[in-house]
């Protein structure tokens, strides 16, 4: 696994995608502005796996590593 810097934004645990096996990645906090909805949110919905365009992994007791594939969101919001 390759630690990825996106952007400008400062990455931290809790914001910081990674790239894994060819997915292309989105921070947190873009993929829950396309969705419309709060980082908090996409953060929880992920940990309950109620999307197939990411997951969460508990990566210690109290840390989660957000992984989210851009082209399977973008298929998400178009209904596909």
């Amino acid at each position: 696994m390759t630690h990825v810097f996106v952007g400008s934004t400062p990455t931290t645990a809790a914001n910081c995608i990674y790239y894994m096996k060819g997915w292309i990645h989105l921070l947190v906090e873009e993929a829950a502005k396309k969705l419309g909805m709060s980082t908090q949110t996409l953060r929880l919905a992920l940990r309950q796996r109620l999307f197939n365009f990411g997951e969460a992994v508990k990566t210690s007791e109290n840390r989660y590593t957000y992984y989210i594939n851009e082209q399977r969101l973008e298929n998400y919001l178009k209904g596909n």
